[in-house]
């Protein structure tokens, strides 16, 4: 239940982003669902979904299909393949037909995600360790992701409602 009644048997509905469905990050394919799980902390894990979609020309179909019928906020990280603009102009447009601005962000690797795990010496199918998920964190593409995810993750700050009690990611 994500509402239990509380003080005098009634029940508030909360509509703020802590009580929203959970987000959801699109990548291209289950290396990326990987690699990108493998940076976030147990908190940024709560909540959140990883769909590979075994392929750029499927990322905005399934995307758009997360948003219209699951009311999920979503996450693309796609690789640019030599045009980051057009990428993400193209991304974005397909998911702007179905939602506003503020349930959905893309984020586009240049250099792609494979040549950023190469440049901190991750191999393919190596798993991350402590020191290579701290360099990776460091590099300006993913921490642009990391903050692109945390604006659509609940915060874990007190709740101004005390009569209100709640069972969520916090």
């Amino acid at each position: 239940f994500a509402f239990l009644p509380h003080a005098r048997g009634h029940m508030k509905r909360d509509m703020s982003i802590k009580n929203s469905p959970p987000v959801t990050i699109v990548v291209e394919g289950q290396r990326d669902a990987q690699v990108l799980r493998g940076l976030l902390d147990d908190s940024q894990l709560k909540g959140t979904r990883f769909f590979a979609a075994q392929g750029n020309l499927s990322i905005g179909s399934l995307a758009r299909n997360i948003l219209v019928h699951e009311g999920s906020s979503v996450v693309v990280a796609v690789d640019a393949d030599g045009a980051p603009g057009k990428v993400e102009s193209e991304q974005s447009s397909a998911l702007g037909s179905v939602a506003p601005t503020e349930r959905y962000s893309v984020v586009v690797f240049e250099p792609s995600l494979d040549d950023i795990m190469a440049s901190v010496g991750l191999g393919p199918n190596e798993v991350i360790s402590d020191e290579k998920k701290h360099l990776l964190r460091a590099h300006p593409q993913v921490d642009n992701f990391l903050k692109r995810l945390a604006h659509f993750q609940p915060s874990c700050e007190p709740d101004p409602q005390p009569s209100v009690v709640q069972s969520g990611a916090c």
